[in-house]
């Protein structure tokens, strides 16, 4: 038999567990390390969430929640626009969002409904499904690679800075990239200047896009 552990009821709210996971990290938080920071014993905190994936699946509304996409009464490339510019502010504030965003067991449709309505508003354009899940996805690939490559460069550069034998990075021009808030700034200009290129060349052949296929894993509740 399964279900929600027995006992009393616990002294904080699923709130406080996936604020204390977000401050943890929402790739790296631990269900022990999270009781430690709400002051309970991990068995508490089983008591509301089965699994660490319950607890990343309420993560993952409350992060996408406060990145909201506006679909309606705007064009194709206004919604890809955004849809680039809402995972770059998701994956900068939130430190392994790429890495969760790509690799979560669980089914994304069902736990970011905004996302089915993404793709269901694409179509409305006279898309098919997967030429949607080819434009949506390239986005996203771009994304979560530049994501991940400005973690490593931001975490090299914090560490080595100024020390003998060091990497440098340089911007355009050849200039010495030597605080974080540059390095961030570059590597997003340089994110968007890939995303701009891959719409441009989107609209010199709309409608006749290319369907994406594959591979697309997923769990299988959505086979």
């Amino acid at each position: 038999m399964t279900g929600y552990r027995s006992g009393r009821p616990p002294r904080f709210t699923r709130e406080d567990a996936v604020c204390a996971a977000l401050d943890l990290g929402i790739a790296d938080f631990s269900m022990t390390g999270v009781a430690r920071a709400l002051g309970v014993t991990t068995p508490a905190l089983y008591r509301l969430f089965l699994s660490r994936d319950d607890l990343l699946e309420d993560c993952l509304r409350t992060v996408c929640t406060q990145f909201p996409l506006v679909t309606s009464h705007v064009s194709w490339r206004e919604m890809l626009e955004q849809y680039a510019a809402v995972l770059w502010e998701m994956f900068t504030r939130y430190p392994g969002m790429d890495s969760v965003f790509t690799t979560f067991r669980r089914s994304i449709r069902r736990t970011i409904p905004q996302h089915i309505e993404f793709y269901r508003s694409l179509q409305c354009h006279g898309f098919s499904v997967g030429q949607a899940h080819f434009a949506g996805t390239s986005i996203l690939h771009l994304t979560t690679a530049a994501s991940a490559l400005l973690s490593r460069h931001r975490e090299e550069l914090i560490r080595d800075f100024g020390k003998p034998g060091a990497r440098v990075f340089l911007a355009d021009g050849g200039r010495i990239l030597t605080d974080v808030t540059d390095l961030e700034e570059t590597t997003r200009r340089q994110w968007w200047t890939s995303v701009t290129f891959f719409l441009r060349a989107l609209e010199q052949v709309a409608p006749e896009w290319p369907e994406y296929s594959g591979p697309l894993p997923v769990p299988p509740t959505d086979l």
